[in-house]
């Protein structure tokens, strides 16, 4: 097996936000759905029209509205992101990441915006599991600092014998 480099949109800064756990919930199921369709080109429109009514509605917190609308219209007709589904999943992977980003970021804050895309790698098959018996981080993600860029992660799963 080789490795797979995938090019995602940075999720959403929650760690330090107070909501209710179903609209943190219902979130993170919209940026799987969006992972979704750039990745394998899938499209279900329960999350997303989610994603759109919690952009345009009246509650919810501005950023995470931000965030929906650049996750909607900066991300969801890509298609020069696109990775063949795995067959089976890497059972031991090294992953290692470069963050885009406006400012740096603390240990704490970058590695909670990977917690989404773990997750979302055990639910599609490329990884086992994100426990560390099968997936070993290659050092602190790396932070390309720069603003007005695009903002994104870029995750590269490497397979390994064991660690």
């Amino acid at each position: 097996m080789k490795s797979i480099t995938l090019t995602v949109p940075m999720p959403p800064n929650i760690a330090n936000r107070q909501m209710h756990h179903m609209v943190k919930h219902r979130f993170k199921l919209g940026y799987w759905a969006v992972l979704d369709n750039i990745l394998f080109g899938i499209w279900d429109d329960k999350p997303l029209k989610w994603l759109v009514k919690y952009q345009v509605g009246k509650r919810g917190i501005a950023q995470l509205k931000r965030d929906a609308h650049h996750l909607i219209l900066d991300w969801i007709l890509r298609k020069d992101c696109r990775v063949p589904k795995p067959e089976s999943p890497f059972p031991v992977a090294r992953i290692s990441s470069v963050m885009y980003v406006a400012r740096a970021m603390d240990k704490g804050n970058a590695m909670n915006r990977h917690k989404w895309i773990e997750d979302y790698l055990t639910e599609r098959g490329f990884i086992t599991n994100d426990d560390d018996k099968h997936l070993d981080w290659d050092g602190f993600p790396k932070q390309v600092v720069k603003q007005g860029q695009e903002y994104k992660i870029v995750i590269t799963l490497t397979p390994l014998e064991e660690i």
